[in-house]
């Protein structure tokens, strides 16, 4: 494992990277000891300032797909004979994100502000305020193609914008619009606009 920086690579020692935020602090994974070839057990760890922290209270089976720069994580794992399920780990205890009603939940990325995106069945979601919202109703239906769905979320940044695929072949950005309401405007309250990727394309063809 290395991390490379102004033009300069420095070894971290063993294991694999899995994650990288503005602060340059490194989410990570390693074994822990092994029984044989085929039966190991294996830790999580954040590498910051040349130091390995080892974060406890994680499943052994999991996947971290982001860490914001609160050194908060995202990602899936995998309870005892059950399908995947998205969580939010921060302060040292991991949060379970729930389901849209979808056997297999997996979660992607967060920002800064401790929103996750992610997939819950065949439906791509958002995390907002200890609430899982389906993308696909926060937006104007007639945006999309009868049949058309948002299916897994991506990416999200510190603007709410959030990266999408749809089941039609097509990626598309969702950004937060701001509409008259008493109070300030939150994701979960004002909707998004569809302004994708696949969006421009179909407009260019034409």
């Amino acid at each position: 494992m290395f991390l490379y920086s102004n033009g300069q690579t420095t070894d971290l020692g063993e294991g694999e990277g899995l994650g990288i935020n503005d602060r340059g602090q490194i989410v990570g994974t390693d074994i822990a000891s092994c029984t044989d070839y085929l039966h190991c057990t294996s830790y999580y760890f954040i590498y910051s300032n040349g130091q390995r922290q080892v974060l406890g209270n994680l499943p052994e089976i999991a996947i971290i797909t982001g860490i914001n720069n609160a050194g908060q994580l995202s990602g899936s794992y995998y309870p005892p004979g059950s399908a995947s399920h998205a969580f939010l780990f921060a302060n040292g205890q991991l949060e379970d994100l729930g389901s849209l009603g979808g056997p297999e939940v997996e979660g992607e990325g967060i920002n800064d502000a401790g929103e996750v995106v992610g997939a819950s069945g065949i439906f791509a979601f958002v995390y907002v305020n200890g609430q899982m919202l389906n993308l696909n109703n926060l937006i104007d239906p007639a945006l999309l193609s009868t049949g058309d769905i948002l299916n897994v979320a991506t990416g999200i940044n510190d603007r709410g914008q959030i990266v999408v695929n749809a089941n039609n072949n097509h990626a598309y950005l969702l950004t937060p619009v701001a509409t008259p309401v008493p109070e300030p405007c939150t994701l979960a309250l004002c909707g998004l606009a569809l302004l994708g990727l696949g969006l421009r394309v179909r407009m260019r063809q034409n």
